[in-house]
């Protein structure tokens, strides 16, 4: 297994990109977080391409930096997002 992190500036913050190679070549791709910064679509193409999905995205935190960008790029491209909510 392979493992890479691609950490990029989002204007507000930072976003990263795990990519995760398993031994059988298959690539999983995971974004952490998003922000305001509208770049988001273009950093991702330039580093999967264009028809390439997103296995999974993770928001560390929801916030007004966050939500509205990671909203408008996932309905954008089809990812349905989860909200798991726990309490303490």
């Amino acid at each position: 297994m392979k493992a890479d992190l691609h950490v990029f500036n989002i204007g507000h913050g930072a976003a990263s990109l795990l990519q995760v190679q398993q031994d059988n070549n298959k690539t999983y791709n995971i974004l952490i977080d998003g922000g305001p910064n509208s770049d988001l679509k273009t950093y991702l193409k330039a580093r999967i391409g264009e028809n390439t999905p997103l296995d999974l995205v993770i928001l560390t935190h929801i916030h007004t930096d966050l939500l509205p960008t990671v909203n408008k790029f996932t309905k954008a491209n089809g990812i349905i997002l989860y909200h798991l909510k726990w309490s303490t």
